[in-house]
């Protein structure tokens, strides 16, 4: 976003405000701002979002939680993937008070995509494909086919004179704008847009992560009752199927005040079946205590 700082004003905040303030909380003031042309606002926004340690949805508590969650794993990891997560999870030590320099936040995020591109890397190629393997890329694949749905929702649900903008930043953050080029040259528009997310040759697209999920899951052991139940398996499945039945140009359809419900309906459906099967592997696999049912009966060995 902070490359898109010296684009046209009101374009600059309709992006800002569809892709990342409604997914964190914002000061909606910033916006409109923006908007007439004055973004010292939203310039605070920003840098809160990339650099205050105390934001609940900021970059830095993200990172954070990163090392915290890779540092309860160091013993299952190689010494070059630790070495990584220490150099992708630093803050960079930066003053609020200072001013927001919008280069120099890009060249900071620049070193974050290539530090997290390292750190795939060294997971695609060092790590054992076992469980442990399995789990790290269905967290990847879920959490990715979460995203991009959210993502096409606010570039695609409504349509408006931003939507050819709005379009391009989607395509850029999902990195799919060389594939979307080599297909359907500039022409924007949202039916290739909605084709290119259900393609399963498209590894950036909803449907490769939606097949990554289910092969996965098939691959996992099944040892406990519940775990032999899939219902993950299941979820995952019927929500693949769905989405491979789904045909683009109806999703592209709009209604008269320029809202698309079924693609809304549809991203809905993705997200929701995402924390489903999030909630069923917990279950099967990292839920060690026994859930019991408010007010249920003690059992007869209690009384």
């Amino acid at each position: 976003m902070t490359a898109r700082l010296g684009e046209d004003a009101a374009i600059v905040a309709d992006i800002v405000d569809r892709f990342l303030f409604r997914s964190a909380p914002a000061n909606a003031v910033a916006i409109r701002s923006a908007a007439g042309g004055d973004d010292e606002k939203l310039l605070v926004e920003l840098r809160a979002l990339l650099y205050d340690h105390a934001l609940p949805t900021g970059l830095p508590r993200l990172l954070a939680r990163v090392r915290q969650t890779a540092w309860a794993a160091r013993d299952r990891l190689s010494l070059d993937t630790w070495r990584t997560i220490r150099i992708l999870t630093e803050s960079e030590a930066l003053h609020l008070s200072e001013p927001f320099d919008p280069p120099a936040a890009q060249t900071y995020l620049d070193q974050l995509v290539r530090r997290a591109a390292a750190f795939s890397g060294l997971c695609a190629e060092n790590m054992t494909r076992g469980p442990n393997w399995l789990f790290v890329d269905l967290g990847r694949r879920i959490e990715r086919a979460a995203d991009l749905t959210w993502l096409v929702g606010q570039a695609a649900g409504e349509a408006s004179d931003a939507e050819t903008q709005r379009l391009r930043a989607a395509l850029e953050i999902a990195d799919s704008t060389m594939t979307y080029r080599s297909r359907y040259l500039n022409l924007f528009d949202i039916p290739p847009l909605i084709d290119l997310l259900l393609d399963e040759s498209n590894p950036r697209s909803l449907a490769f992560q939606l097949a990554a999920i289910e092969r996965n899951l098939k691959e996992l052991p099944r040892i406990t009752p519940t775990q032999r139940h899939e219902s993950a398996l299941r979820i995952a499945g019927d929500i693949r199927l769905r989405a491979t039945g789904t045909n683009s140009l109806v999703l592209a359809e709009a209604d008269a005040t320029g809202r698309r419900a079924a693609l809304a309906k549809f991203t809905d459906l993705v997200e929701n079946a995402m924390a489903h099967v999030t909630n069923a592997i917990t279950d099967a696999y990292f839920q060690h205590a026994t859930r019991q049912r408010t007010g249920a009966a003690p059992s007869r060995e209690a009384l």
